[in-house]
């Protein structure tokens, strides 16, 4: 009878043992609306046990955790991160709210230079009646002042 009362006692604390949690829950802003990709970080003693982000209805879902008290971290681009410390015992969900966070950035200063641009100048000839009707574009180019062209017939 004892030897069957330790077995059961042993049997009952690896069962204790191995038991696994999940701790799952949202994230929303202060108007109600999902944020997603929020890092969530579960940490004990400042090591991290457990890792994950949000979908894009601010859900998350963080399983096979041992009971114990963690530390829990969201952060997340343009919201003030957030640190609570939980205790699991048991399933557990628990939502969140995010703060917008205003970002103050330094002066920004734009400074350019104009290239240098050259152009080439020009003259620009219009070519007289006769020479457009002529056909012959050697006669035509005869018309243009400092254009010499051998016209040979």
């Amino acid at each position: 009878m004892k030897r069957f009362l330790l077995v059961l006692l042993f049997l009952n604390a690896i069962v204790c043992t191995y038991s696994q949690i999940s701790f799952s829950g949202k994230i929303n802003t202060e108007k109600g609306e999902p944020i997603k990709d929020v890092q969530i970080m579960l940490l004990k003693n400042d090591t991290i046990v457990a890792l994950a982000s949000t979908d894009t209805k601010g859900r998350f879902a963080l399983k096979n955790l041992s009971p114990d008290t963690y530390n829990i971290e969201l952060s997340a681009l343009g919201y003030s991160s957030v640190n609570k410390e939980i205790s699991l015992t048991e399933d557990l969900s628990e939502d969140f709210m995010l703060r917008e966070k205003d970002i103050q950035l330094d002066s920004v200063l734009v400074t350019t230079e104009r290239p240098r641009v050259t152009t080439a100048t020009g003259h620009i000839y219009y070519l007289s009646k006769k020479a457009r009707e002529s056909g012959n574009p050697y006669k035509a180019l005869q018309e243009v002042p400092d254009i010499i062209s051998n016209y040979i017939t």
